[in-house]
């Protein structure tokens, strides 16, 4: 059974992978300015991590946001999984004689009453838990923030922009500047 989980993850990342690398389409500059909406690619990001870069034409920005939420998830999802084994444990044993266990026998008791080897720290995995959902929550925030400005920016100049370093022997800076007519 819990391979099947797995299982269903893989072809879960793997398919939203697909999606992000092949379920865009090149349209014109200007059809783009009419097109695409802040509250449209925040509203994309808010159901799927990803989906909000990829329409407003920022590929890699979506692998790269959805592959975070992804790993963070799945990290999170395992450790779970691992924990219910862990509490399990305890609930069979009572809570004075686990924590009367150093960590080595903590482990070889998880092993011999659920048949299952957590391979970390017995003590930490509610805390790696918590922190990987942190981490996901946090990607899923920053993502839609960043489509969000991404389509407020899809029409920005960029090509018109000039950045120079200036070095001389007295004195030393960078330049920026910025054409405003077309």
């Amino acid at each position: 059974m819990r391979y099947y989980k797995q299982i269903g993850i893989f072809c879960f990342i793997f398919f939203g992978l697909f999606v992000n690398l092949y379920g865009f389409q090149v349209v014109a500059k200007d059809s783009i300015d009419k097109k695409i909406t802040p509250k449209g690619a925040m509203i994309r990001s808010l159901i799927l991590p990803g989906w909000g870069q990829l329409y407003v034409k920022k590929p890699v920005k979506s692998l790269l946001f959805f592959s975070l939420e992804a790993y963070h998830g799945y990290m999170a999802y395992k450790l779970t999984d691992e924990y219910h084994y862990v509490d399990e444990t305890i609930e069979m044993m009572g809570d004075y004689t686990w924590s009367t266990l150093d960590l080595g026998n903590q482990r070889q008791t998880i092993i011999d009453s659920t048949g299952f080897d957590i391979g970390t720290n017995a003590r930490n995995l509610k805390r790696m838990r918590n922190k990987y959902y942190w981490w996901c929550l946090g990607f899923y925030l920053i993502g839609m923030l960043d489509s969000y400005v991404d389509a407020h920016l899809i029409s920005f100049p960029n090509k018109n922009i000039e950045l120079s370093a200036i070095i001389d022997r007295r004195e030393f800076g960078i330049n920026l500047s910025c054409k405003l007519g077309r």
